[in-house]
């Protein structure tokens, strides 16, 4: 899902930017539109609370947004995020992302 990919580039724009002093995790436009906001907009469709009806490239795979989750736990101090990752498909405790970003704490069950 294109989606995904684009949060995915704004992460990383956001991790360099903190770099030299550029806050872009919390930056939001006029129009509260920002990069925590399009997280939070996509977590329903990926954890089957809402159907994703809008025209797709290719097939949904909501496993794809679980280490954008993990970094945005970890960065704002969310654990709704963590909980989030548990109720993905097809996310295993072995997947490469989870050597990079280290779960801040179990997620509630």
């Amino acid at each position: 899902m294109p989606s995904d990919f684009n949060l995915e580039a704004f992460f990383s724009a956001a991790s360099i930017a903190e770099k030299v002093g550029i806050d872009l995790w919390n930056f939001e436009t006029p129009d509260k539109r920002g990069m925590r906001t399009a997280l939070d907009w996509l977590v329903p469709f990926a954890t089957g609370r809402s159907r994703w009806t809008y025209k797709q490239i290719s097939g949904f795979q909501p496993e794809k947004l679980a280490p954008l989750l993990r970094r945005a736990a970890i960065r704002y101090r969310e654990p709704a995020y963590e909980e989030a990752i548990a109720k993905l498909p097809r996310v295993t405790d072995e997947e490469r992302w989870q050597l990079l970003y280290a779960r801040t704490r179990e997620p509630k069950q």
